[in-house]
């Protein structure tokens, strides 16, 4: 595998992560109007989400 499959698979992985939370969000979560709690509570989440995402990487 060449330095681009890496670069590839890498990206794929990323999406498959990103569209599994937030299809979570959107299926799991109150409407987030701006502004609304609900919008703050899938910030909340999302931020969880990538903190944990990020420890595990390091």
């Amino acid at each position: 595998m060449d330095k681009m499959d890496g670069l590839y698979q890498s990206g794929a992985q990323a999406v498959v992560f990103m569209v599994r939370e937030i299809t979570h969000i959107c299926r799991s979560m109150q409407k987030r109007s701006p502004g609304s709690e609900g919008e703050r509570m899938a910030a909340r989440y999302m931020a969880d989400v990538l903190k944990a995402a990020s420890a595990m990487r390091t």
